[in-house]
C-alpha cells in the first residue's frame, strides 16, 4: 500500500499517456503506471487472484506477468 502513494511517473505524459494503466486501474489495481518512459506497464493489486483475472481479461492484447513481491 505505501507503493501508491509514491508520485507518478513524470514520463508518463512526454511517452503520450498511459492508457492501459487507467484500464488497469479502473478494473481495480491500486496503482498503475509506465515504468521508466515505458513501454511497460505495471499494475499492483491486493490479492493474487485479481491480478490474474484482469491478466485473462487483457488477453492477446498485452503480454503479461503476474508476479509476487519478495519482501
Amino acid at each position: 500500500r505505501d507503493l501508491a502513494a509514491l508520485p507518478a511517473n513524470d514520463l508518463a505524459e512526454a511517452a503520450g499517456g498511459a492508457p492501459l494503466a487507467d484500464e488497469l486501474r479502473a478494473a481495480g489495481a491500486f496503482r498503475a503506471d509506465l515504468s521508466g518512459a515505458g513501454p511497460t506497464v505495471y499494475a499492483l493489486f491486493h490479492r493474487r487472484e485479481a491480478a490474474r483475472a484482469v491478466a485473462r481479461q487483457l488477453g492477446r492484447r498485452a503480454r503479461t506477468w503476474v508476479v509476487a513481491p519478495v519482501w
